[in-house]
């Protein structure tokens, strides 16, 4: 009996830690944040392909407040780089929406799409 708690608890202690790690983001960022992330993107895509930079630029600072939202469910289950490229092509989202540029707008809006992909796959 007390070699089989010996081998047990580490085993339990490994799969808890495993659990913890992998499920933080589905745990800690509620549903609705990480479902309407992507519809934000869909709403600003079509903003800037209307040329309403106005309303892109309202719905541009509502997609960086849900990205905030976000960030704490995700940062111990995501790579650091990863948060940190979404940060940086969201900076450069709102510079392409003041200069009201549209190739790179849509240019920065794919790769935040791509970076998100590749953080919830």
């Amino acid at each position: 009996m007390k070699k089989a708690k010996w081998y047990l608890i580490p085993i339990i202690v490994l799969a808890l830690f495993i659990a913890v790690m992998q499920g933080l983001y589905f745990y800690f960022t509620p549903q609705p944040v990480r479902e309407n992330f992507p519809r934000q993107i869909e709403t600003l895509k079509k903003d800037i392909l209307a040329s309403h930079w106005e309303t892109a630029s309202g719905d541009l600072n509502k997609l960086e407040q849900t990205w905030k939202k976000i960030i704490p469910g995700i940062q111990l289950h995501a790579e650091k780089d990863a948060i940190d490229n979404i940060k940086i092509n969201l900076g450069r989202l709102n510079g392409s929406v003041k200069a009201k540029d549209q190739g790179n707008a849509l240019s920065e809006l794919g790769e935040i799409n791509e970076h998100w992909n590749n953080l919830t796959n």
